[in-house]
């Protein structure tokens, strides 16, 4: 009797180990892909070789970002205000005004958001959020991108091509795009024109600023502050602690707590 219980746990564990290679071999046979100007293209490369994580059709998170140097946040800062005027014509004086007056150093601490690889190349996306008096959000988009370049010769003949960095703007619209329906895209929008969630109502309430804030305190604990994201991330690691802290009890802890 007991060696027929022991070939049923052999037989059981055989199964389960079966059925957990079956589902890495699904994993890493997975195809992935992503939508550019020349049709949907492979991108498994991408994601098992060089790190990136996948989002769906459209976007990829990259572990290493392009960022904005020196230059280019002078330049976004200077050409910031046109671009929102064109984007945006009915945002109010008083937060065109504000816009305006945006430094450098706002503009580099713009969360990264995804890229995408609509030309075939890098376009790595940040998002500054831009919130009106009626509290509306509307969405300015930062792009770093790479692109071919024609190398001409003195004759202004071309010899050769290059990759170079490049920067440019998007509005929503650009980003509605990406998208084949209305309700994929107010699923996964960046920002809403109502205030739902209690994040948004905790950051409208504390403060009423041009940039919608990306560190507001959401929690203070023991003395310390969290942002949401923080706070989020120290309940995972508290329940971490408390679960090696229960399995790390002996026999007696296990009799009398």
């Amino acid at each position: 009797m007991k060696k027929y219980h022991l070939l049923l746990l052999y037989v059981f564990f055989m199964q389960s180990c079966s059925k957990i290679n079956n589902e890495i071999d699904k994993i890493m046979k997975r195809e992935y892909y992503i939508s550019t100007s020349r049709g949907m293209r492979n991108c498994n490369h991408l994601i098992n070789e060089m790190g990136y994580k996948y989002v769906d059709k459209n976007r990829l998170i990259s572990p290493k970002p392009m960022v904005f140097d020196y230059n280019e946040l002078n330049w976004l800062k200077e050409n910031l205000c046109d671009f929102v005027k064109k984007s945006y014509p009915n945002l109010s004086k008083k937060v065109m005004e504000q816009v305006q007056t945006i430094s450098t150093d706002e503009l580099r601490s713009r969360p990264y958001i995804f890229t995408n690889f609509f030309t075939n190349f890098d376009e790595d996306v940040y998002l500054l959020k831009i919130k009106d008096t009626d509290n509306k959000i509307y969405n300015v988009y930062l792009i770093k991108y790479l692109d071919v370049d024609s190398v001409e010769d003195d004759k202004g003949e071309v010899i050769d091509n290059k990759l170079v960095q490049k920067i440019r703007f998007e509005n929503e619209e650009w980003y509605r795009n990406f998208f084949s329906s209305e309700e994929d895209y107010n699923k996964n929008k960046y920002a809403r024109n109502t205030t739902n969630s209690i994040k948004e109502k905790i950051s409208n309430r504390k403060y009423n600023t041009l940039l919608e804030e990306e560190k507001e305190i959401y929690k203070v604990f023991e003395g310390k502050s969290y942002t949401f994201e923080e706070w989020k991330d120290f309940e995972a690691k508290q329940y971490e602690i408390y679960k090696e802290k229960q399995n790390k009890k002996g026999f007696w802890d296990n009799i009398f707590g």
